[in-house]
């Protein structure tokens, strides 16, 4: 019974990993009937958070009882940060408005559920079913509408949505072994090349070899350097490798899908493409060295971009300042790793992981550290680090 008391009921979790993993498909097709229905579609984008808050809502007795001061400090410093911005930026202001039912409807939520997540085992594997429908609904939803309309084409936002699902798969299929999981992974890594979008596929990439290093012992660990070599020289040096990418490109194309990546990867650009947004850097930098320790509050880089900063550290010191945003980016690299190495069991460590591989990478191509997957991986790592044995009897001798 203190079990119950202590954590989220298990509908609410069940709940949380339809809205988490499969809530692209999910939420856009309900706002799009609301979008239709007369008063209702002005309201139609504040359905998803008004559900995430509802849920908060509902479990508002096991938050309280479980609910420390620290936790509070972490939400009245993020409220601060938004009312210092709104009140002393005010060209910040639009941002902020046009933000808040993310900030306050989604990030706000999510952080609240990976604080009070359950770390039983079981629960990870209704994450691995909602993942295998998530990868399911989006293929018939793209296949039977979007594709058949001719509009399945480079698309950043359904790519980043369906990433987390395959790595899920990927998790269990190589973690785990269900063999049923490779038919999702295989389903979602497609779906993520011909969506034309560089960020989740190398996240997926790194996160399967992240997997596979854990997995091996020394001598399969020098059997998949060894494979990483051949895989560079043929990337390298291979005429098969340049043919591959073009029939690929051609494919895609003749099906209406994207070839943005093939031809990236055909001109050898996988890195140092910027998509024009080098521009982007140059100018956020310029900011950060007119106001090197005050910043320009949060979202503070998009009256002058119009834009997200797409670098997790100019965006952290262009709203922070030099100073407190270092800081502020050595706390959450700490608490992550604290995080893993303080997750009760292997699949809160490998949830907690997939999170941070997403998180850290995706703030190489995109930045947004303001975002539900960030909000929920830092509720999990506190999750973690607040519940760790060593820490509890500190605490009690404090």
């Amino acid at each position: 019974m203190e079990h119950s008391n202590k954590r989220l009921s298990i509908s609410t979790q069940q709940m949380l990993l339809i809205l988490a993993f499969a809530q692209a498909p999910l939420s856009s097709f309900v706002s799009g009937v609301l979008y239709h229905i007369p008063i209702i579609s002005s309201f139609s984008s504040y359905v998803y958070p008004a559900i995430l808050i509802m849920l908060v809502g509902l479990n508002a007795k096991a938050i309280v009882k479980r609910i420390r001061a620290s936790d509070f400090i972490w939400l009245l410093l993020l409220f601060l940060a938004i009312l210092l911005s709104y009140l002393f930026n005010p060209n910040n202001q639009p941002y902020i408005v046009d933000a808040m039912p993310e900030l306050f409807g989604q990030i706000i939520p999510f952080f609240v559920f990976g604080l009070f997540w359950d770390s039983d085992e079981k629960m990870f594997d209704y994450i691995y079913y909602t993942s295998c429908i998530a990868i399911i609904v989006n293929i018939f939803y793209f296949v039977f509408f979007t594709a058949a309309r001719g509009d399945l084409n480079y698309s950043m936002s359904t790519a980043y949505a369906i990433l987390p699902s395959t790595m899920v798969c990927t998790w269990y299929f190589i973690k785990e072994k269900r063999k049923q999981a490779i038919i999702c992974t295989v389903i979602g890594c497609a779906m993520l090349l011909f969506l034309g979008t560089r960020g989740p596929v190398v996240i997926q990439i790194c996160y399967i070899v992240v997997l596979l290093w854990r997995q091996a012992n020394l001598k399969k660990r020098i059997l998949l350097l060894l494979i990483g070599a051949l895989l560079i020289y043929f990337v390298v040096f291979s005429d098969v490798y340049q043919s591959l990418l073009l029939q690929l490109s051609i494919f895609a194309r003749s099906r209406g899908m994207s070839a943005r990546l093939f031809d990236i990867l055909g001109r050898g650009e996988m890195f140092s493409y910027t998509s024009g947004r080098d521009q982007f850097y140059e100018i956020v930098r310029n900011m950060i060295r007119e106001r090197p320790f005050l910043g320009y509050g949060i979202y503070g880089e998009r009256p002058f971009l119009g834009d997200a900063a797409h670098r997790i550290w100019l965006e952290i010191w262009s709203h922070y300042g030099v100073i407190i945003g270092t800081f502020l980016m050595l706390a959450m690299v700490y608490t992550i790793y604290k995080g893993i190495k303080s997750a009760p069991n292997d699949k809160m460590r490998q949830f907690i992981m997939l999170w941070a591989i997403h998180l850290g990478i995706r703030g190489i191509f995109g930045s947004d550290y303001l975002s539900y997957y960030s909000a929920l991986l830092f509720g999990l790592c506190i999750n973690s680090i607040r519940d760790y044995k060593p820490f509890k009897q500190y605490i009690k001798i404090l």
